[in-house]
């Protein structure tokens, strides 16, 4: 019996971990393409950009860190999908590692490392290829060397890791600040001014080089999704519902740890981060929680480490509020029907089949032309543009530096004449004319209604996603030079789309994840 008791959170842990790794590795999202898109194109055409040119410079992610880590598997020909879902089970290791030495009660160690594998958002995030799994281990890292007795000797630790913050999300630059004041006024350590000194200038550099480059004072996707995509106290309660139970878990951590200034001051940091960068926001990639996850789920673990010094009864009521989160997060990935974010269990399991079957299909037609001058719309700006070899343009812009600051309009899709749009939608496809006729001309998506409107376009079909609750839309127009190759490029795509079947063999050898080809 003592032996089982002993072993069995061991046991419990490697189980959530397998059972998470073998369900979700073959995760992938569409944004990581647009990463994989930078790295390969500096090492092939000598340009850090989206496009394999130095023209249309743009920075259409928020990320540069991750971002940079591209140029290896790009350098080395090696499967960037591949290179990074391994980093991204490194990282994970490391955060294990990490809440294991954090404390010295290994049985609250263990108490916070189950909380952490046994969220299966965990595991969409680590195999994901975005930067989410990074985030979380920095400011892990971070919020333990604040607190730590030995910062007067690890202080050079902390200001590397708060410039490797805003490296790494833009919305770090306010943790490193928060960092900054704290050490000094709060702990009142002795600085290192070199180390400090250098560390600010580093920062500086980089802000200069970048602003010099793109010519943009942020980067396009923070445009794109806090400025232009904005809908005002709708956005703030859609945001705040689908981060309930971080929040409410977060202020049961607060009220517990009132008399904790540090804690109080971290977790009214990370809610106003929460509103201040993403509450007006229209958070369409928030696939798995994403936004409310990295901001409020390595302060709860912190949480959860530091529970030695609070009353028997505040112990039990914290993990008690943390095996509830466990459980909410699995019912809501379980019965949510929001499934244009990847909110749900079902739909990031199988998202390596749903990709396959939409995105690489249409990207294998169009790269089969062999046509880099034939332009194309598509508001999916990762792996079709990086497989297709065409002339991308994001009418939602995230990759474009006007676009990403005002809608798309008639007059610039005339002005560009795209050959072909590829248009996601998430309404039922009969349904998408009667969508469409409620959009007014200063709706994000009033493209939409321009298209399916036009009589310069020709409709020849839709792919469909997810259980059938998102569509690609294929539209070809009439008089391109490319009419007749696209149209049947367009209709291979939707033929092979329709075709393919989903195989539980096929799912647990991974071969969804294989079908990736290289470049």
């Amino acid at each position: 019996m003592d032996y089982i008791r002993k072993y069995y959170p061991y046991a419990l842990i490697l189980s959530c971990i397998g059972l998470g790794c073998a369900l979700f590795f073959q995760v992938t999202m569409d944004d990581a393409f647009i990463m994989f898109r930078y790295g390969y194109n500096f090492v092939h055409f000598d340009v850090w950009n989206f496009f394999p040119s130095k023209t249309r410079l743009v920075e259409a992610y928020t990320t540069f860190l991750y971002t940079a880590i591209s140029i290896i598997p790009a350098y080395l020909h090696i499967y960037a999908y591949t290179f990074y879902k391994i980093l991204g089970f490194l990282l994970f290791l490391l955060l294990i590692f990490q809440l294991y030495h954090s404390t010295k009660n290994k049985r609250l160690a263990l108490v916070a490392i189950f909380i952490f594998v046994a969220n299966w958002q965990t595991y969409v995030h680590t195999f994901s290829g975005l930067e989410t799994m990074l985030w979380c281990c920095l400011f892990f890292r971070l919020i333990i060397l604040l607190q730590s007795e030995q910062i007067q000797q690890q202080q050079n630790q902390a200001w590397i890791i708060a410039l490797l913050l805003p490296l790494t999300r833009p919305e770090g630059i306010f943790i490193s600040i928060f960092a900054f004041l704290y050490l000094v006024f709060k702990r009142k350590i002795k600085v290192n001014y070199v180390i400090l000194t250098l560390v600010i200038l580093l920062g500086i550099a980089y802000f200069i080089w970048r602003y010099n480059y793109f010519g943009e004072l942020f980067p396009l996707p923070f445009y794109q999704k806090s400025v232009k995509s904005s809908a005002g106290i709708i956005s703030i309660i859609i945001n705040s519902f689908s981060a309930l139970h971080y929040i409410v878990c977060l202020l049961v951590f607060t009220v517990i740890f009132r008399k904790n200034a540090f804690f109080v001051y971290l977790s009214t940091l990370v809610l106003c981060l929460f509103y201040f960068v993403y509450g007006t926001s229209l958070l369409s990639m928030n696939f798995a929680d994403r936004f409310s996850y990295q901001l409020f789920f390595p302060v709860l673990l912190f949480g959860i480490i530091s529970i030695s010094n609070v009353a028997e009864t505040d112990k039990i009521k914290i993990k008690y509020c943390a095996y509830f989160l466990v459980c909410f997060v699995f019912a809501k990935g379980a019965y949510s029907t929001h499934s244009r974010n990847f909110s749900t269990i079902h739909d990031n399991m199988f998202s390596g089949y749903y990709y396959n079957k939409t995105h690489l299909n249409i990207a294998k037609q169009l790269r089969k032309l062999n046509q880099p001058n034939i332009k194309i719309f598509c508001n999916e700006a990762g792996i079709i543009p990086y497989y297709s070899n065409v002339t991308y343009y994001d009418p939602e812009g995230l990759a474009d530096n006007y676009l990403s600051k005002h809608i798309l309009t008639k007059e610039f899709i005339e002005k560009i004449q795209p050959d072909a749009f590829f248009y996601l939608i998430g309404v039922p496809y009969q349904e998408i004319n009667a969508w469409t006729d409620k959009l007014n001309k200063h709706h994000p998506l009033y493209y939409y209604k321009y298209l399916l409107h036009s009589d310069k376009y020709e409709k020849i079909g839709y792919v469909e996603c997810i259980d059938y609750q998102i569509y690609i839309g294929i539209a070809i127009r009439k008089d391109s030079k490319y009419y007749h190759e696209l149209v049947q490029a367009g209709k291979a795509a939707i033929q092979s789309a329709n075709e393919q079947e989903f195989y539980v063999k096929k799912f647990i050898k991974g071969n969804y994840y294989r079908e990736f080809p290289t470049l």
